[in-house]
């Protein structure tokens, strides 16, 4: 059998009677475990004699039969601290007050506790370089961070187009209602055709305490970077080009060494056949200087030789022999041409380029054209022909001086 007087007294809730003069007039042994109050101590105390004095004005207790009230008030503790109560107060017919207290100080602490943590998040959101905001299903904007509102202003009474791509329909394609669908995580890029900044937007699904799904949307400003690989890929363009340039200098350099050693090549030929050429003008000079006199020697030579023979005839046994040993009338007729050189020019010319030089010498004649000499001379015999030719300007004083 249900007992009221046991349910009065066993409950940890606080129980109490108040009369209409506002005194308690029976209170539960609760009131001793909470407060550390004993119930006879309260017996006859007015109820606002405990209550906190900034929370008398809103703890006036009923004063018309049948009224149900709930407060929250703060009520003084035997050791002289504060609890808060939460109170469910009713009025008889009779006037007479019921009041059931429940302690709620854990519940605030946790509350307390559970708002400092809130606030230490919504902090740390403001604090990131990021802007955040809660979306839901119906384009409205839950919770935004501070950098949300320095971006797009703030979106009280906005639904989503409106504040954030600030249109006034839907986005056609959003990729932001798609994991509404999908739920599932997506990475995109978004650019801001008012200020042209681009984002990096990081979409994450997720459901509320009601069950109701929600996205949770993140944008990173990325521009300085989108900037800084633009002017990489100019950077990396330039270079390539700069590349492709020094490469075509380094053709055109190495063509360039190329012509100069060759041009360093004839230079070094000319000097050569213009030593060599310096070798055989001396000689010939030399003989051409005194072919004129020998030509006279020699003609006055072979009157004087006729002469002898017209004026003897007969010569002795002994010239007879010496004239059959040297062939003079072969050598008479050979000397008479005028205009016929000796060959000595040509056999000294041929020694210098054969002998000293390892070319070779040769000549094109034909009755009537002339005559073509042509002179091939090794391009490594250089260095010794140009060692050599001291040597040859030496003969050529003894000669001259001979």
């Amino acid at each position: 059998m249900f007992n009221l007087e046991d349910f009065f007294n066993l409950s940890t809730d606080l129980f109490c009677i108040i009369s209409r003069d506002g005194c308690y007039q029976q209170v539960n042994p609760a009131w001793e475990k909470v407060l550390g109050w004993k119930p006879e101590n309260l017996i006859g105390h007015p109820w606002l004699e405990l209550v906190h004095p900034e929370d008398i004005a809103i703890n006036q207790l009923p004063t018309e039969p049948l009224q149900n009230l709930r407060w929250d008030n703060r009520y003084l503790h035997k050791d002289g601290s504060y609890r808060w109560l939460s109170w469910s107060i009713s009025t008889s017919q009779q006037g007479l007050i019921y009041a059931i207290g429940k302690d709620i100080n854990q519940q605030l602490r946790q509350i307390e506790a559970l708002s400092t943590e809130r606030q230490s998040l919504y902090n740390l959101l403001n604090q990131l370089p990021a802007f955040l905001y809660l979306q839901p299903n119906d384009y409205g904007v839950g919770f935004y961070n501070q950098r949300f509102q320095e971006v797009f202003g703030d979106p009280t009474g906005k639904r989503c187009y409106e504040a954030i791509a600030r249109l006034k329909q839907p986005c056609p394609v959003c990729p932001t209602f798609r994991l509404f669908d999908s739920n599932a995580p997506q990475l995109w890029e978004w650019v801001d055709n008012k200020t042209g900044n681009v984002y990096q937007i990081y979409d994450y699904p997720f459901k509320n305490m009601n069950g109701e799904p929600m996205v949770v949307e993140m944008g990173l400003d990325i521009t300085p970077v989108k900037k800084a690989e633009q002017a990489l890929r100019e950077r990396e363009k330039e270079l390539t080009e700069k590349n492709q340039q020094l490469t075509e200098a380094l053709k055109q350099l190495k063509k360039t060494q190329a012509q100069l050693i060759q041009t360093e090549k004839m230079s070094s030929l000319g000097q050569l056949v213009a030593g060599v050429a310096h070798e055989i003008n001396n000689p010939i000079n030399f003989i051409d200087g005194n072919i004129t006199h020998a030509k006279e020697y020699i003609q006055q030579l072979l009157e004087l030789l006729q002469l002898y023979q017209k004026e003897y005839p007969h010569p002795s046994p002994v010239i007879q022999s010496a004239i059959a040993a040297n062939e003079l009338e072969f050598l008479t007729e050979d000397l008479k041409p005028v205009g016929k050189g000796t060959g000595l020019g040509m056999s000294i010319s041929y020694q210098i380029i054969t002998e000293k030089h390892q070319g070779n010498l040769s000549c094109i004649s034909s009755p009537g054209a002339g005559a073509k000499f042509i002179i091939e001379i090794p391009i490594q015999q250089i260095k010794s022909v140009q060692a050599k030719i001291p040597e040859a300007h030496n003969i050529l004083v003894n000669l001259n001086s001979a």
